[in-house]
């Protein structure tokens, strides 16, 4: 089988990382729905990324905790580098969405919970667990792609992850060919 190149690794890596944050831009300007595929495959392709990355990493040198010893002081900055956005955009990507802020159920009572659901061709929102109250598709499609922009610093988040273990990996794998190891 053969390898596939780290910096092969590291393009693609790039091409999720910056395709997660137009996505995310995007939802600011659309809050439309977002396809399920690209929706979670983001993250998946991010952390499959980030998986290939630092087992790649890992292996550099023969003995295991060599590798470990070397992967371990860019481990931190790759956590750093990549939790960080997630406080930074947090709120830029939630705004001022809360879905149950100020909503009253039909006996009255405040609303502590909300799903929302297709069935068949009707649309409906589902408040306290009793309550079924149908909605328009356009109003769903509203809530859907709003519910979605609270996330996209979670896509941003993985895709992230992905991206800076491939870069700290492509480093340790290019000091390892100039060091002669």
């Amino acid at each position: 089988m053969k390898k596939i190149s780290m910096p092969l690794v590291f393009g693609l890596a790039m091409l999720v990382f910056l395709g997660a944050i137009v996505v995310a831009e995007g939802s600011l300007k659309d809050p439309a729905v977002i396809p399920d595929a690209v929706f979670f495959g983001i993250p998946f392709a991010g952390l499959g990324i980030a998986l290939l990355s630092a087992y790649r990493g890992f292996k550099l040198s023969k003995r295991r905790s060599e590798g470990y010893r070397r992967m371990r002081p860019y481990l931190g900055a790759v956590l750093l580098l990549t939790i960080l956005p997630m406080l930074l955009l947090n709120d830029r990507y939630r705004g001022d969405y809360d879905p149950l802020a100020e909503r009253v159920a039909p006996d009255g009572t405040s609303v502590h919970s909300i799903s929302w659901s297709k069935q068949g061709t009707r649309y409906v929102e589902r408040l306290n667990n009793r309550f079924d109250v149908e909605i328009t598709e356009a109003q769903y499609r509203e809530i859907m792609g709003k519910h979605q922009r609270a996330l996209m610093g979670v896509l941003v988040v993985f895709a992230g992850l992905g991206f800076w273990m491939s870069v700290a990996t492509l480093v340790l794998e290019r000091r390892g060919l100039q060091d002669g190891s």
